[in-house]
């Protein structure tokens, strides 16, 4: 255990396997690279600037090789609570996003290995089209092996025989498939996000107060606000505000002359600032060409401008963070009510193929889009389904009351049973 847990600090940090999780794929990492077994390795886990936000933890790889240490990132996160008799379960990003299952009691042979593989695989078959499943395969982590690669090219089942065909007629090959003593499940998860990530997503995203205000206030300076307010009981604060603005604007103009900086300066750049002034961050000073005495005297106009009207300003900002707020609300609720109806469908679906996943979670879902481009797709249910991984518990229902299911009864999340 000592050489294990050699370089990685913050052990009590990291879940149970995942030390063993960091030297399988410095295992991976020394035959990319060519280097052999016996190269020196580290395992260093990310500085705090560099880490990853939430449960996930950033780890760098080195291996000294040809006579310089070669590194690469990699990211392990615990999908799910330590349960007994459960798989362990790992979000891992090294090239793609991985999913790997370690299965509670190790599996030693090949034979009972493919078997479990083919189980979940018939469960899939018989949920397709109408949902979409991700399955342990071989070709997930092994297409990462120069000897297996050259040969992607094909049909999913097609890649995947090639792969048994390999590690069966060579069988050191299938340490590339072993978590410790015993083989591991690997899902490739390629684009997509789990349900859980997308649902705290949606309910942890705020909105930036800086573009709100500055659109705002750009609006101000185009068309005004009438005096008086007319209806809008808020009419009154804008049209202070406008006069305020107006007065801003003034002053840094005649500011930017004395500098002689005027034409430098675009009037986006200006709302920029007083937006995040009032938005209580820090101005970027860091425009070429701009002085920094003139950083100085623009910090004691907003100063003195926010003193005088202390009233004026956090009225005009509570009102347009409430607008901001409200919108947010609007689009998160939007977004859902559309995860609602696919889960609705996706139920649905379930129980027309006879089919329960008995172990049904959020962390056994994901959304079937491509989030990374843009998540506006979330707005629109009838774009995007839901998916599931991890059908290790999942079985085929008969219609015929003496039918058994193809798997032993042994399932259940305690959290979510």
């Amino acid at each position: 255990m000592n050489r294990l847990n050699n370089g990685i600090l913050k052990k009590k940090q990291a879940p149970k396997y995942a030390d063993t999780l960091l030297w399988f794929f410095v295992k991976i990492f020394k035959i990319q690279l060519g280097a052999p077994s016996s190269a020196q390795t580290k395992i260093e886990p990310a500085s705090p600037e560099d880490g990853a936000p939430g449960p996930d933890q950033i780890y760098t790889l080195r291996v000294f090789d040809q006579g310089a240490w070669k590194s690469r990132r990699i990211t392990i996160g615990k999908l799910g609570a330590n349960v007994a008799n459960k798989s362990s379960c790992f979000r891992v990003i090294y090239d793609d996003l991985l999913v790997i299952k370690i299965p509670p009691n190790p599996i030693l042979s090949v034979e009972d290995y493919i078997r479990a593989i083919q189980s979940e695989r018939r469960i899939a078959a018989h949920a397709s089209p109408d949902i979409l499943c991700i399955v342990p395969s071989l070709s997930a982590v092994l297409s990462k092996i120069p000897a297996f690669q050259g040969g992607e090219a094909g049909r999913f089942d097609e890649i995947e025989k090639r792969c048994l065909k390999m590690i069966s007629e060579d069988s050191a090959l299938q340490q590339y498939l072993k978590i410790g003593e015993s083989f591991a499940f690997f899902m490739s998860l390629s684009k997509y996000a789990f349900l859980n990530q997308v649902v705290e997503a949606i309910n942890t995203h705020t909105s930036s107060s800086i573009p709100e205000i500055s659109t705002h206030l750009d609006m101000l300076s185009r068309y005004g606000i009438p005096e008086g307010g007319g209806t809008d009981p808020r009419g009154e604060v804008f049209f202070e505000m406008k006069c305020l603005l107006d007065e801003y604007l003034n002053q840094i103009q005649d500011l930017a002359g004395a500098y002689r900086i005027d034409h430098q300066i675009p009037g986006a750049r200006i709302t920029e600032w007083l937006a995040s002034h009032l938005s209580k961050s820090k101005i970027d000073t860091t425009d070429p060409g701009i002085p920094k005495p003139f950083f100085q005297e623009l910090q004691e106009i907003l100063d003195r401008m926010t003193l005088d009207n202390r009233a004026t300003i956090e009225s005009y900002i509570s009102s347009v963070a409430g607008d901001a707020e409200k919108r947010l609300l609007d689009r998160q609720n939007i977004k859902k009510r559309g995860l609602v109806i696919n889960m609705l469908s996706l139920w649905g679906s379930l129980r027309n193929h006879n089919l329960a996943i008995r172990d049904l979670k959020p962390e056994n879902i994901f959304v079937v889009a491509d989030l990374v481009k843009s998540d506006r797709i979330l707005s629109e249910p009838d774009e995007y389904s839901l998916g599931l991984i991890d059908l290790e518990t999942a079985v085929r229902l008969s219609n015929e009351p003496t039918g058994k299911p193809e798997q032993p009864v042994r399932t259940g999340t305690p959290a979510y049973a």
